[in-house]
C-alpha cells in the first residue's frame, strides 16, 4: 500500500492501447571490452544479454566467425569482459586502422568506419517473408518486449527464419540490440 511518501506507480495508456508506467526508465551503463589484452570498445548499453553483445559485437567487427573462436571471461567486480580472439583475425581487424567518429545520440557515441572498400559485400540468401508474415513477426517481437510495454523507451531486434522468431533483445541503442542477436 503506497505512503503518502511513495505516490502509487500511475500507468498511462499508450497508442496502442497497452499500459506504460509513468516512473518507467530504461538504465544505461557502461560495459567494457578488451580484446587479447587491448581495450577496445565501451558500450553504453541497457545491462542484460551482457555476453550476447560481447559476442554478437565480436562477430559483426571481424574478431571472430563464429562463437567457437572465443573466449569470454566475465568481470567480477566491474560490468566487462575480456575476450581471447585468433591473433590473426585480432591483427587483421587492427590493422584496418578504421577512423573514430564522434556521433550524437543520447550523449557522445563512438563508432569507427572501415574504408568502404576493405567490407565485404553478402549477396541476400532466400526470398524475404511475405508481408503478412513480416507484420506477424513484428507484432511477435514488440509482444516479447517488457521493456519496450513498460517505458516505450527502447530499441528492439530479432533474428527470424522467416516463421518465429529466434532470437529477442532490447537496448537503449539500436546497434547494441542488433549485436544482442547476431
Amino acid at each position: 500500500m503506497p505512503t503518502a511518501a511513495e505516490p502509487p506507480d500511475e500507468a498511462r495508456p499508450t497508442k496502442r492501447g497497452g499500459r506504460m508506467s509513468e516512473g518507467a526508465a530504461v538504465e544505461e551503463v557502461p560495459v567494457w571490452l578488451e580484446v587479447n589484452g587491448e581495450p577496445v570498445v565501451t558500450w553504453m548499453c541497457t545491462p542484460d544479454q551482457l555476453e550476447e553483445l560481447a559476442i554478437g559485437w565480436l562477430a559483426g567487427e571481424g574478431f571472430i566467425s563464429s562463437v567457437a573462436e572465443v573466449r569470454l571471461r566475465p568481470c567480477a567486480t566491474d560490468l566487462g569482459f575480456w575476450a581471447e580472439v585468433p591473433p590473426d583475425r585480432f591483427a587483421t581487424v587492427r590493422a584496418e586502422q578504421r577512423t573514430p567518429v564522434l556521433a550524437s545520440g543520447c550523449g557522445a557515441v563512438a563508432t569507427y568506419l572501415a574504408e568502404p572498400g576493405s567490407l565485404p559485400s553478402h549477396p541476400v540468401i532466400g526470398t524475404p517473408p511475405a508481408a503478412e508474415a513480416l507484420r506477424q513477426l513484428f507484432k511477435s517481437m514488440f509482444t516479447q518486449g517488457r521493456r519496450y510495454r513498460d517505458t516505450g523507451g527502447i530499441h528492439a531486434a530479432a533474428l527470424t527464419d522467416g516463421l518465429c522468431l529466434l532470437a529477442h533483445a532490447e537496448d537503449i541503442g539500436r546497434h547494441n540490440a542488433v549485436d544482442k542477436v547476431i
